[in-house]
């Protein structure tokens, strides 16, 4: 089953080696310096969590964390299928699909 967004919850994110992060100084976001494509990119406070999150945890493991911060939103998935995204776009993390058990 895939989320409107076509994100399986059963897809593992990874994060990419070759970046930084550097949280801001209130934490309210990060600067994540990236090398290869040189850049730096601002993520807010989900995007970062989701970042962190993206430690061999599928989409859908990723969006249970994710609604201690959102709450029981009907949207918590497009929210974070969203987030994955963004994080896809600035090559921060890559997708592996996983073959349910």
């Amino acid at each position: 089953m895939r989320t409107a967004t076509g994100i399986s919850p059963a897809t593992v994110p990874h994060r990419t080696p070759g970046w930084q992060l550097a949280p801001y100084a209130d934490h309210s976001a990060a600067f994540v310096f990236s090398s290869a494509p040189v850049g730096v990119h601002v993520l807010d406070r989900l995007t970062w969590l989701v970042l962190e999150l993206c430690d061999g945890r599928s989409a859908g493991e990723i969006t249970e964390h994710a609604r201690t911060v959102l709450g029981e939103r009907p949207d918590a998935t497009e929210i974070v299928d969203g987030r994955i995204g963004r994080l896809l776009e600035a090559e921060l993390i890559t997708l592996e699909s996983r073959s349910p058990a």
